[in-house]
């Protein structure tokens, strides 16, 4: 158990532009060496790129969820992290306050979609990566991971490319007043939140 809440680690995540510190997780800092003591699984092969995972629990909305802090390396260079989030995190809800935190979050917000638009993304700053998803239509849109774009141009916009890849940009025509009655209530709710004044 962490005792930083949710999204204050997903504001000290954006503040540290993808990465995180150590001491939140109870570590000395993120080496290789110190992760592997901490009981963090390797995936992939460590010559090449590779990264380290453990699930953590974090409060969010007066309960427990589990998150998985991801540290990336190429060879033996830290890249930064990344987070996985299982449990429900809504995404308007830590939208909402990421935007009463620094409300130029919201004039940065692109919005990506699956064509079903069950799924998505949405990318701030140009950096950072936050898929969301649902597990029904009549439900609300659940983050599952953050990421950010790692400093290595090796792997330049690789979060973003696969966004692109994946899915389509939700463009400002298709958000008038009229269209909105065809969206699903979760999609109404994003859209009202970026789209409101303030």
């Amino acid at each position: 158990m962490i005792s930083t809440d949710l999204f204050e680690l997903i504001k000290l995540f954006i503040d540290g532009k993808g990465r995180l510190e150590s001491k939140i997780f109870a570590l000395a800092d993120f080496s290789e060496s110190e992760l592997l003591n901490a009981n963090f699984e390797l995936i992939g092969e460590s010559e090449g790129f590779h990264f380290f995972e453990k699930a953590y629990e974090v409060f969010y909305s007066n309960r427990k969820i589990t998150i998985l802090l991801k540290q990336y390396f190429f060879g033996c260079e830290s890249l930064g992290a990344g987070l996985s989030i299982a449990g429900g995190a809504r995404l308007v809800a830590l939208l909402k306050k990421l935007i009463f935190a620094n409300p130029a979050v919201k004039k940065s917000i692109d919005v990506y979609l699956s064509e079903d638009k069950t799924e998505g993304a949405l990318i701030l700053f140009q950096k950072f990566v936050i898929r969301f998803d649902q597990w029904s239509k009549r439900s609300s849109y659940t983050v599952s991971t953050i990421e950010a774009e790692f400093d290595n141009e090796r792997f330049g916009d690789i979060a973003k490319k696969a966004v692109f890849n994946t899915y389509e940009r939700l463009s400002t025509d298709s958000i008038s007043g009229a269209n909105l009655l065809v969206y699903s209530n979760a999609l109404r709710r994003l859209i009202r939140t970026i789209s409101a004044r303030g």
